[in-house]
């Protein structure tokens, strides 16, 4: 069992931008990193558990100030959360892992993290990859034209004229497992140019719904509003939250981009300790 009958386990509650997670200083009371995924998928369930888009837990590093390991609610591994490591490294440098300036080991390599003022955190993001540009995608009987693009986690961003003329739950499930993005699939991100900056709306792969705010997902738009309509930095990205996150980069010679950060909000929401019943299935078994 994750949780013996006696254990009280302490998490913090975060978001950033709106994306919520579950943090736990894995050092205290270690789970094992098998456990991690039903743990997430227990925690994670917004009515039975505590709720919460994903799980972290902080673990010590050989090779980084903090190690941050990521699970979406349904249990899955992501191998990046842009806001969830804004949130994992406020809380390594509250919980005194780290200084205001750190590094985190995550499974898309180590990263650079710095504590700013009022609550901000800006975190370096993985070098974007794999760019694909103008794919024709059906979705819901018609065509859209989309872009991809690996920002540690695969993402297809599609430009629109109003993001809230869109049913993102439903193009989102068309979209986040057609065979141009396997086998991973992606995220689903739909995008609205705004002066300078973007909205942004999102459907998470791991979630399986529309989420508050999606970090690398505003990486992946912004990286497109620079190479295909000329953005320059720092691009700000409004969020489904009525939150904003800020990605900062460079353009290298030949107009290459790199160098992505991005900056915003990790609140500390509320500390607790979760009992073994909040690992107890949506039906037990009824007892006569």
């Amino acid at each position: 069992m994750i949780v013996r009958a006696s254990e009280e386990i302490e998490f913090f509650k975060m978001a950033g931008a709106g994306n919520d997670f579950i943090v736990i200083d894995n050092r205290r009371v270690p789970i094992a990193e098998s456990e991690l995924p039903e743990l997430a998928k227990m925690l994670c369930r917004r009515q039975l558990g505590i709720g919460a888009d994903g799980l972290i837990a902080l673990e010590s590093s050989r090779v980084a100030s903090v190690r941050m390991h990521y699970f979406n609610a349904d249990g899955s591994r992501g191998e990046l959360c842009g806001n969830g490591a804004r949130c994992a490294a406020r809380l390594a440098y509250m919980r005194v892992l780290a200084g205001r300036k750190m590094t985190l080991e995550t499974d898309s390599g180590i990263l650079r993290a710095e504590i700013l003022e009022n609550n901000e955190v800006r975190v370096q993001m993985p070098e974007p990859t794999g760019a694909r540009e103008n794919l024709e995608v059906p979705v819901g009987g018609h065509v859209m034209t989309g872009q991809f693009v690996t920002v540690g986690i695969p993402h297809v961003v599609f430009f629109i004229k109003d993001v809230n003329e869109i049913n993102v739950a439903a193009a989102g499930r068309m979209v986040r497992n057609h065979p141009l993005f396997a086998p991973a699939g992606a995220n689903v991100n739909f995008a609205q140019p705004v002066g300078a900056g973007i909205r942004l709306r999102t459907y998470e792969r791991g979630v399986e719904a529309e989420t508050l705010a999606c970090g690398t997902g505003a990486v992946a738009a912004a990286y497109f509003a620079a190479r295909l309509f000329g953005g320059v930095s720092p691009i700000p990205v409004a969020v489904r939250s009525g939150g904003m996150v800020t990605v900062h980069f460079a353009r290298a010679s030949g107009d290459a981009l790199t160098r992505f950060e991005l900056q915003g909000d990790a609140r500390l929401l509320c500390r607790g300790k979760f009992t073994p019943e909040a690992l107890l299935p949506a039906h037990p078994e009824a007892k006569a």
